[in-house]
């Protein structure tokens, strides 16, 4: 009877082995099927993303070989650079070949043909003081004049007492050039006037010859940029050397 008992006590525990046994294999079987079917999903999924992504880029590189290509125009090359504005209008100068029709009481009565050496004077029209002085190089050419500047050929002033305004002095750069024409009264009128001498556009100018000709201007502005020369206008004298 013990033998009996034993018997049946080792029955059990296998049978407990076996039934585990079979439920982790049944788990296995189960458990590798999900798997397998999850990884072919997931392989499909990947499959028909590459698809997709090499269907897209040719597509893309048809498009681009379908395109026309873009001319790619090239910089203007850049201009010349503009020149500076000037006070000096374009006029012949005095020392153009272009001579402008003759005034009379211009060159026949003050005659610089040549080119002499003048005082300019800036006076004040109510009194004739002068209230600005210096020499200039004359040159009248037609209806025009031609002022320049002058320079000291001995500034240390070796020659001051050589005699004569312009002994000691010589032509320098261009100041301005002056054009005149005659009003219906005959009276000479500066028609044009640049550089420094602008100021004179518009005045009226008469010529004295009762010794050297000395010719004296009524003007509408001052040097300065004043209107009638400030108070009680103003007045230009070029007087010649005597």
């Amino acid at each position: 009877m013990s033998d009996k008992r034993n018997t049946s006590l080792s029955a059990v525990p296998i049978a407990v082995v076996l039934t585990v046994l079979i439920t982790a294999a049944v788990s296995y079987a189960v458990f590798q099927s999900i798997t397998s079917r999850q990884r072919v999903e997931f392989e499909r999924t990947l499959s028909q993303q590459r698809d997709n992504f090499q269907d897209e880029l040719e597509s893309q590189q048809l498009n681009t070989q379908e395109q026309e290509p873009i001319e790619i125009q090239p910089l203007p090359e850049p201009g010349p650079e503009p020149e500076p504005e000037s006070d000096f209008l374009e006029y012949p100068t005095c020392d153009s070949d272009i001579v402008p029709d003759q005034l009379s009481g211009l060159e026949d009565d003050f005659d610089f043909r040549g080119g002499a050496f003048a005082t300019y004077d800036w006076l004040r029209a109510e009194d004739g003081k002068a209230l600005h002085s210096i020499p200039v190089y004359l040159i009248t050419r037609g209806n025009q004049m031609c002022i320049y500047q002058t320079l000291s050929r001995a500034p240390l002033g070796s020659q001051a007492l050589c005699g004569g305004l312009g002994c000691d002095l010589k032509p320098s750069e261009l100041i301005s050039v002056m054009g005149f024409s005659n009003n219906s009264n005959g009276e000479i009128v500066v028609d044009y006037a640049d550089g420094p001498g602008s100021f004179m556009r518009g005045a009226t100018c008469q010529i004295d010859q009762s010794y050297l000709p000395v010719m004296t201007c009524d003007v509408p502005r001052s040097p300065s940029g004043t209107i009638d020369g400030g108070d009680g206008g103003s007045m230009v004298r070029f007087a010649p050397a005597s």
